[in-house]
This record gives C-alpha cells, structure tokens and sequence, in this order.
C-alpha cells in the first residue's frame, strides 16, 4: 500500500522546479512560508538583482485567477520583497496520484503542458506551456531585456477583478447608487425606453463597479506613470475615508470627470467590504496595468468595458482591429481633420489619433508628441453621441492617449448629430468658416426611478463635465459606425424627428434604417474630396428600402474600398448583422476611378496589432498598384468605380460572395441560364405565397403537430414524438415521458414542421396534425405550455385553409448538415406551420414541376445572389425576395419537356440525398441528373451543361462552407 508521503500535493513537485530553476542557471533557489499565517511555502529564486516568488497549485483549470488569489499572490510576495509572482496551475487530476518515480515525477512537472499565471516586470501574461519552457521563456526575457505585456491577459484578468467587486454592491442602498449614476451620468439620455426598471437598475449596480475599479485602475497607472506629481502609491487601506483621500489627490491636479461619480459615497463602512476594496487594490499591483505601452493605451481602456455595459451604451461597437483597420483605409495625412457623428465610446476616434500619429512619426519622426496630441485633441479630432455617457468615455480615451499630457479640451459633443443637417448648408459651414457647437446644457425630463432628474442635453463635453464651444468646419474625415436601429422598433419621436428631418430624407430616402440618415449627414460635413469610412449592414447592397441611399453612394462618393469579413461574423462586436467597411471619396466616380473589393479571409478580431498593419499596408499598396491579389489573409479585387452603377438593384454580385470569383461564376450563370431559357421562367409571385399555419398562441405547435423522428435532428424541439402508424390510427407519446396516446388518422392531416433530416423533398406522411381532439387530450394539455381552452373547430378550419401541395422555408440554412432540400412536394396536400411559405399551383403536377426548379442549383444560385445575410446561421427569406426567384412558365412547357419532368421526379423520388453542402462537395449523382434535366428543359447543349455545372458546384460548394 502507498503511504500518503508518495501521492502528489503541491508541495512534491518543489524539488524537479528547484533542479531545473539551477540547472537554467537561476540563483539562490530556496523556499519561503512568507509569514506565520500560511500553511505552505514558496519557491524563491533570484536572478541578479531579481527576486521571483512561484506558487505551485493542483486545482481546476480557470481562466483567470479569482481577486482573492490575486491578492493574496501580491501579498504573499510583498513580504519576501519582490512583486515577481508565477503562479504554477497544474491538472487537479494529479492530487493524490501516486508517484511512479522520479522520473516520472520530474516529466509531469516539467514538460507536460500547464496553466501559469505571470506577473512580472519582464513578462505579465497567462500561458499554457510546459514548466521548463516557461522558465526558459522568462530567463530569455530578463537577457535580452525584452518586455512582454500581454494586453488580452490584463484584460481578461481585470473583468475578472471587475466582476469580483461587484459584490460590494450588495452592501449598499441601490436607489442611492441609481441616484448617483444617472445623475452624474445622464444614463438614458439614448435612443429607446427603458421598459424593464428592474434591469436597468442592474445593469447601473453593474456600470458603478465598473466606474469605481477605473477610478482605482487610473490613479494606480498616472501615479506610476507620472511620479513627478509624487501621488502617494494606493495601498491597503482600513476606513473608505481613507480610499477617498486618494481620489481628492489626483483630482487637484485634474481628471475630475473620472472621479465625480462618487460611488465610494455610496459604500458602508464594512469590514468585508473593506476586505474586498483591498484585494482588488493588491490585485491591481500585481497585474502591472501601467506597463502597458502607449500604442495599446486607447484600446486597453476601451476593452475594458464590461459586455453588460457596452450593452447601455449601444447594441453593438466596433471592435478594435476594425476600427484600426478603417482608419488605415481612410486617414492618409498626419493632419487631417476627423469626426464620428455616433462616436459611442471613442474607438474609432482612438483608432484616428493612432492612425494620425503613426502617419506624423512616418512623415516627421519622433519629436514634439506633446504638441501634436494637444493638436489632435484641440483642433482635429471631434466627435458627437445622443448618449452622455458614451460621450463621457470618449472624452477619458482620448485624453488617456498621452497621459502625461493633461488637457480639459476635447471637442466631443453629446447631442443628436443629424440636427446638424440644416446647419450643415448654411454658408458659414459651407464657405469654410464653421458652424458652432456651444457648450453641454441641461433641460428637465422624466425619471428612470420618478424619482431621479433625467435631463435631455445637447453640446460639448470636456473632463470636467460642461465643454467650451468649438466649431465643425468642412472636413477631411468622417469616420464612423452609426446605429443600425430599425426605424420601425424606434420611439415615436425619434421616428418623427428623422421622418421631420427634410435635408436628409431627400438624400437618403424615407425607409431606409438609422444608419442611412449619417451617410447623408456624412456628405454634408465632408469636403469636396474629403473621405468616408463608415461600418455599414450589408443590406446596403440591396432592398428596396435601401436602394434611394444606394443610389446617393454611388453617384456621390467615388468608393475606394468596399470590405467584407468572412470568417468574422462583422466588423462590430456581437452584431446580429453582417456589415462591410465602406470607404470612399466624396467626389463624382469618373473614368479613371477604381474600386477596389477585399474580402478578409482572416479572423481580424483575433489578429495581433502588427498583422493589422501589415494588412493595411498590403492594401494600401495594391490599391496604389491596382493589384488583383489572393493569399491566406484577403482577397483584392478591382472593378471599374463606374462599373458599381451596373449593379445599382443588387451589389450582391459583387460584395456578397466570400470569394469575387464565385460571385461571378453564379452571376454569370443565371445570366446565362435567363438568356437560354428565355420565356421558359417567369419570376416567383406574391399572388401564390401563403404563409403556413400560423402556430400562435404560445403552445399551439406542440400541442397539435406530431413529429416522426426519422432523424434525431428532427425532435430536437418537439413535444409530441410519433411512435407507430398502424393502417388506421397513429401511435405517439409526449417527448419527455413514456405517456402513450392513440389517434385515428382520420383525424389528422399530414404535416411537414420542419425541413430539418428531410432526405427526401417528396414527402408523403413525414410528420401529422391533429385536427380533432384525441383521447386523453386533458393529458396532453397538462404537460404543454398551452393555456385555457381550445377550439378544435376553428383550429381545424385553419388547418383546412392551409392544405397546400409544394412548400418552401422562409428561413433557410443551406450550410448545415441537416438541410437536404429548399422546397417539397406532395402528391397529396398537406400542412406546415408559419416558418413555411406555402405555394398556390393550378395543378399538382405543376407543383411537382415546380418543386423539382426549386430544388435545383438554379434556386440555390438565385439564395446566394439575393440573401439578407442578415443574421449568422439562418437567413431569413423576404417576401421582397421571393419575387426574384425562378419559376417554370408551364404554359410554355412542351409536352416532351414535361415527359422529361415527370420521369426524373419519378427517378429521384425514393432518393435519400446527402445534405445540400455535401451535394456540392461530393459532386452528388442525383443532385446532377436533378440539374442535367432542368437545364435541358431550359434549352441547355449537352455538351455545354457539364462545365458549366463543373465551375457552378465548385463555386457553391465554397459559398456554403465556414472555415
């Protein structure tokens, strides 16, 4: 039996660290308890002057420490004398294992793979790698004196920090803490009502935690920053008067807007609250946030802001590889003049300074940085938000891009930038004089709580609360990702005002989204050859809606880049909408004008700073060049700027496709298939689309469809699960239970609920509905979501009035595995709820022959010509859209074409096909007879069809896949 003495704890894989730690070379290896208090030691080591603490734990793989280990890790190595900590975190698994040998001791503690938290002067970064390489890493670092901060580490290790002190919150009076927030802030000064007080109050508890760890956070990096203001260093502290004191110190100096929400105000004298202000003070130490270098500053502070938070300040935002990226396709001189009219919390406007000021080292070397920050920040850079708060922070970033360099001007607005247009065409503007944006005021409102003063406001902001005037002067520069806000789930008045604001409906058109109304405004604060980059949905490519702002691009702005994420779902974070970057001249595309096509094929949000700047260097060029160009990171493509005009009804030929080469290769397609079938087709009409049976209210679904588990995929969601048909009745049971319910068929329909593991797209008896009350139906409802009574007499009229032979999805995924066809037929009419579009044909063979077209690569041509791309996953299909889709015009059908119809159904009818991508990958035998056929119907050769279909399937196949 083996003794407790030779199982694994912490303290047994001292010895191969201390071996190894001299065996590199490291100095005076030895161990430490570090006090009294603690029931374990450390391993201590020097290197030179350099003293380092290593802690060994055996327990669950986190990402991040928790602010109490943290804390305690700073601690612990304050009293040895160093504020060098490793933090050793090795496989749970492994406590209490019993030890083979040696041998096998020293492998598992220093070449297999571990977790190790680094909190040092050369090197703070999380890492998984094996000990030995660690310790090599960081003895390379002190030699060669290279510094490493890992930015995502910080970061990720401060929201957990974050996180921690919102437990402080539960000490303190909420209403008091709301007061103080909204008040200070004008919190919901923003587009929208708050209909859930409950949690908006939640998501202020949660910003107060945030604002108080940047108030502790700032003092911590200027102090450290700038020790000529001889700031005393924050420390542990044992009364909240005395955390008060600290802020009273940097606030003499400046900063005031950081500090003049007083959430410490708030806050009991509490010893566990106390407790927990000092770890997150001594975690604070430990991470070593004021090492991060001046180019990362910006984009530090903007991480940093909670995924709750940048939900009150918006929807979405930009993430910062793509406003980095934006900038470096639209800002070409050091010292142009720059604004976002929506500039949330300042990430785009950071990404300008950056941009100007790399482009000012390039052009004027390294000197004067004061200067040309206060140049930057004063004369231009400038920024409006309807938000208060998002204006509030775009003021910290800015300013915190040369900390050293105080400043209480910025020329940052809180206001509704569209109210400008009028202004905008005044000859003051226009003449190159300015209009003026006169200082932040106030005027009463209602209140979140109806208790606390809201306040509409309008003007310029500063650190300190109330900006100077400055004025907008035509500009270089409009940088910008404006709200995307659907005008329909708008307030009333933010509807009125944009449907009141003359100027830019003229421009842009009546029905177009939020995002519109600052293209329009874009025009008119730019001067002639001024440049536009704005993030914008991909729903600028086509729509009705759309199409007046489309037109006014094209004609207006000469486009120089149109850029289209493909591995990213957009270029802001979280977005339900796909979107491109759009950048262009504000100029009348003539002769010579190019535009050049970029699709990233790269996750640009998890790129390192300096691929971004390659990236936008290799454009940059190839656009100087009008270099066609195709490599692992993005594809460049250049079409004639006045070419775009050609595409004015639909861009998507152009901008939609991951790869310009496939959109091509189905665009020429289907012109060529319209131009060979000629009056063979006619387009899909809203005349014969239904929608399905409406499954409303809630529970009416699973009450009343029985679903066959033909694929497991199929039952994912359901409640009623078939079981058995026999000749006469059907056999089913409530998913969840061993329940078994009996129905004659007789009162039933056959269905179709979801498309999902269909095999087939004939579809005889998938799937029932129940028409008349079953036996035990009192059973059925106890368990359903279904609530009162319910009237089988209406709900089987509904059912009758939606019996129907072809349907077709109105949300469709054509890359996942359990999608096999687009549209489905049966000989006898059955039923499919709402999610279907169901089809009016003279005939049931029409239908079939129908069915067969939707079904072929033709209907898949048209769904990537015309998707919303809207949302990630599944695309939503528009009614707008299903009048461009392809039918066959049966009148002009010969009898030998409809032979050859009905003999290919009656072939691929028992067909199980693979999914609709592998149909493509595997060049699938059925899928091609299916498109052989319909395109010999439509007057195809022979002899053309086969490599047409060989570049077609090639093309698709790439379209549908994710890499």
């Amino acid at each position: 039996m083996v003794s407790s003495q030779n199982r694994i704890i912490e303290r047994t894989l001292y010895d191969p660290i201390s071996d190894f730690l001299r065996e590199i070379k490291f100095d005076s290896i030895g161990e430490s308890r570090a006090g009294k208090e603690r029931d374990f030691s450390d391993i201590v080591f020097t290197y030179g002057k350099d003293k380092f603490v290593i802690e060994v734990k055996l327990e669950k793989n986190t990402p991040t420490l928790s602010t109490k280990a943290t804390a305690q890790a700073f601690r612990y190595a304050s009293k040895l004398g160093t504020s060098n900590v490793l933090v050793l975190i090795y496989p749970e698994t492994l406590k209490n294992q019993p030890i083979v040998n040696s041998e096998w001791l020293r492998k598992i503690t220093l070449n297999d793979k571990i977790k190790c938290h680094v909190f040092t002067d050369y090197w703070n970064e999380t890492v998984e790698d094996s000990a030995s390489k660690i310790f090599e890493e960081l003895k390379n670092k002190i030699d060669s004196k290279v510094h490493k901060i890992d930015l995502h580490t910080i970061v990720k290790q401060i929201r957990q920090i974050v996180s921690d002190l919102n437990a402080i919150t539960s000490y303190v009076k909420k209403e008091k803490l709301v007061s103080e927030v909204v008040e200070k802030l004008d919190l919901f000064t923003s587009i929208g009502d708050i209909d859930d007080q409950e949690l908006a109050e939640n998501q202020i508890t949660n910003l107060s935690s945030y604002l108080l760890f940047n108030q502790l956070l700032f003092y911590r990096i200027y102090s450290k920053k700038m020790t000529s203001t001889k700031l005393p260093e924050l420390t542990e502290i044992a009364k909240i008067q005395d955390l008060q004191k600290y802020f009273d110190a940097i606030t003499k100096i400046d900063f005031k807007s950081i500090y003049k929400i007083n959430i410490l105000g708030q806050i009991p004298e509490d010893n566990l609250v106390i407790e927990i202000l000092n770890d997150v003070i001594q975690a604070i130490q430990l991470i070593r946030a004021e090492l991060i270098t001046h180019d990362l500053a910006g984009r530090f502070f903007h991480d940093l802001i909670p995924h709750e938070i940048r939900k009150i300040l918006a929807a979405f935002y930009t993430h910062p590889n793509s406003a980095d990226l934006l900038a470096g396709l639209t800002i070409h001189s050091w010292n142009e003049t720059v604004m976002d009219p929506a500039c949330g919390s300042g990430t785009l406007l950071v990404a300008s300074y950056s941009r100007k000021l790399n482009l000012y080292k390039s052009q004027k070397g390294f000197e004067n940085f004061k200067a040309v920050h206060k140049q930057f920040i004063e004369k231009e850079i400038s920024g409006a938000d309807l938000m208060p708060f998002a204006s509030h922070l775009t003021t910290i970033n800015l300013a915190m891009q040369q900390i050293d360099q105080p400043t209480n001007i910025v020329r940052i607005a809180s206001m509704d930038s569209l109210e400008l247009a009028d202004r905008l065409r005044s000859a003051a503007f226009t003449r190159g004089k300015g209009i003026p944006i006169t200082g932040f005021e106030k005027s009463a409102q209602l209140t979140l709580t109806n208790e606390v003063a809201w306040s509409k406001k309008g003007g310029s902001v500063s650190m300190e609360g109330r900006g100077s005037t400055f004025n907008i002067s035509p500009l270089d520069v409009v940088i910008m990702n404006p709200p995307f806000s659907d005008r329909e789930k708008m307030p009333d008045e933010m509807r009125t005002k944009l449907n009141n604001n003359v100027v830019l409906k003229e421009k842009v058109g009546g029905m177009v989204n939020l995002w519109g109304y600052f293209i329009g405004l874009s025009n008119l604060l730019l001067k002639n050859g001024g440049m536009l980059g704005a993030v914008i949905p991909i729903s600028i490519a086509r729509g009705g809606a759309t199409q007046p702002v489309r037109d006014f691009l094209l004609s207006n702005f000469s486009a120089k880049f149109i850029v289209k994420p493909i591995i990213d779902d957009a270029f802001s974070e979280n977005s339900a909408y796909r979107d491109v970057l759009y950048i262009a001249e504000r100029k009348k595309p003539d002769e010579k004008d190019y535009t050049a096509i970029v699709s990233i094929k790269s996750e640009i949000k998890k790129m390192p700073s300096d691929q971004v700047t390659k990236l936008i260097n290799d454009l940059n060029r190839n656009y100087i060049e009008k270099t066609n160009k195709n490599n692992d990171d993005y594809e460049i493509t250049f079409v004639k700027t006045k070419e775009l005009f050609d595409y004015s009804d639909n861009l998507m030929p152009l901008i939609g496709f991951k790869s310009q080469k496939n959109g091509l290769v189905i665009s020429n397609f289907m012109a060529e298939v319209r131009k060979t079938a000629g009056n063979k087709l006619v387009k899909l009409s809203k005349e014969i689309m239904r929608e399905g049976l409406h499954a409303s209210p809630e529970g009416l679904s699973e009450l009343v469809f029985i679903n066959n588990p033909i694929d497991e995929s199929r039952v994912k969601r359901s409640f009623l699960i078939l079981k058995e048909k026999k000749s006469q009745t059907l056999k089913f049971k409530i998913k969840s239970l061993e329940n078994e319910f009996e129905i004659p068929i007789s009162k039933t329909q056959p269905a179709l609920r979801t498309l999902t593991g269909i095999k087939n797209f004939i579809v005889d008896n998938i799937d029932y509905v129940i028409t008349e009350e079953p036996a035990k139906f009192d059973e059925i409802l106890r368990f359903s979501k279904w609530k009162g009574k319910f009237d089988w007499f209406t709900h089987n009229k509904n059912v009758l009035n939606k019996l129907r032979h072809v349907i077709i999805p109105n949300r469709f995924r054509p890359d996942s595995a359990n999608t096999h066809h687009f549209a489905f037929y049966s000989k006898k009419k059955f039923v499919a709820p709402h999610s279907f579009k169901i089809l009016d044909f003279n005939s049931s063979q029409e239908g079939l022959f129908q069915t067969l077209l939707l079904n072929s690569s033709i209907t898949i041509a048209n769904f990537l010509l015309y998707r919303s791309q809207s949302t990630r996953g599944f695309t939503h299909i528009m009614e707008a859209d299903w009048v461009l889709y392809d039918l066959f015009d049966i009148k002009k059908l010969s009898h030998e074409e409809k032979s050859k119809l009905e003999e290919i159904a009656e072939k691929l009818e028992e067909i199980n096909f693979p999914s609709i991508k592998d149909q493509y990958l595997t060049n699938n035998k059925y899928r091609r007879i299916l498109d052989v056929t319909i395109l010999q119907v439509l007057g195809f050769d022979k002899d053309r069809i086969e490599p047409v279909l060989d570049k077609l399937y090639k093309a698709i196949y790439e379209e549908l896949s994710v890499d």
